[in-house]
């Protein structure tokens, strides 16, 4: 199945997209200071290979921006409604975010 992931254990680091500022690195393309994305998860710190971490361009936002709006949840509900539920001018949408990270419906027949 697309996206699974086994449970989260107890006693052990939550994994999932994370954000973290380099403090040493062997490889030229990072240098201290330089924010990069990841999905390591959740710790205070982390030593991973260069490979699996991404420069993180924070296009002047905020970098816990990235871990929402303009993360993979922000990404999901541009897809969710632009690609996939064409949303266009008139149409009402409903957003609940006590749905969980991301849930968007559009219901083209709510009246307020």
């Amino acid at each position: 199945m697309y996206g699974w992931r086994p449970p989260f254990k107890l006693g052990e680091a939550l994994q999932g997209g994370a954000i973290g500022e380099v403090v040493a690195s062997e490889d030229p393309r990072f240098k201290p200071g330089d924010l990069v994305s990841s999905m390591f998860g959740w710790r205070e710190r982390y030593n991973a290979p260069a490979s699996t971490v991404e420069r993180l361009n924070t296009l002047r936002l905020p970098p816990q921006a990235f871990l929402g709006v303009a993360g993979v949840t922000g990404l999901t509900a541009w897809g969710g409604l632009l690609k996939i539920a064409s949303l266009k001018a008139g149409d009402v949408v409903f957003v609940s975010s006590a749905a969980g990270a991301c849930w968007v419906g559009c219901l083209p027949d709510c009246q307020a």
